[in-house]
């Protein structure tokens, strides 16, 4: 019995596999999400149709996005702003890191700032309620968030291409696995808060 089904198998062309392996794994998922005896019917005529992915995968994206809000019970947009109060505070959380760790480079010395460790030192009280303050207005999907979130994007960018030029000059501040590690975390968190952020300004 198991040698005639591996041969009724081993007869099937690729196509007819794929096709089953994906009837297989709609048929799974539908008994999982909540939305599947809403939309059950909608993925018949597709598989039926056989696999196209003209059709299949707009009908996919639109059912993904069903998903989305029947998950977290908001449109689109509200969940973009969800996914940039994240991308905040992990970019804060990154630059608040960085700034330490600049305190243990003296960065003072490194910028030729006046006041020396003091003046860092103080300079950080508003720097640092600007984040945090930030943080709060993205919070409440303000337009005033979209606007703070754009600068620390930017901070972010720069603090990347700042001590990007330093290291290329081989200055031994920031010369450390973990400083670049956390430089270049700075660096892809940034680039993609910057596009959700521009993304929010567009449609808000």
């Amino acid at each position: 019995m198991c040698i005639a089904r591996y041969l009724d198998r081993t007869r099937k062309n690729p196509r007819e596999r794929s096709l089953e392996s994906l009837e297989q794994k709609i048929n799974v998922i539908y008994h999982v999400l909540p939305w599947r005896s809403a939309h059950r019917a909608e993925a018949q005529p597709i598989l039926a149709a056989g696999y196209n992915a003209g059709t299949l995968q707009p009908w996919c994206e639109d059912r993904f996005k069903t998903f989305l809000r029947s998950l977290f019970g908001a449109d689109e947009e509200s969940l973009m702003a969800e996914f940039l109060f994240w991308l905040y505070l992990i970019n804060a959380v990154l630059l608040i890191n960085h700034e330490i760790d600049s305190a243990y480079w003296k960065e003072w010395e490194l910028f030729g700032l006046p006041g020396g460790e003091a003046g860092f030192l103080l300079m950080h009280f508003p720097l640092l309620l600007f984040i945090l303050y930030g943080l709060v207005l993205v919070s409440r999907a303000s337009v005033a968030g979209l606007v703070f979130s754009l600068i620390l994007s930017f901070g972010g960018l720069f603090a990347f291409g700042i001590h990007t030029h330093f290291l290329v000059k081989e200055r031994p501040e920031f010369d450390t696995a973990i400083s670049k590690l956390i430089l270049l975390s700075i660096l892809n968190v940034s680039i993609v808060q910057l596009v959700v952020t521009l993304y929010l300004m567009v449609t808000h």
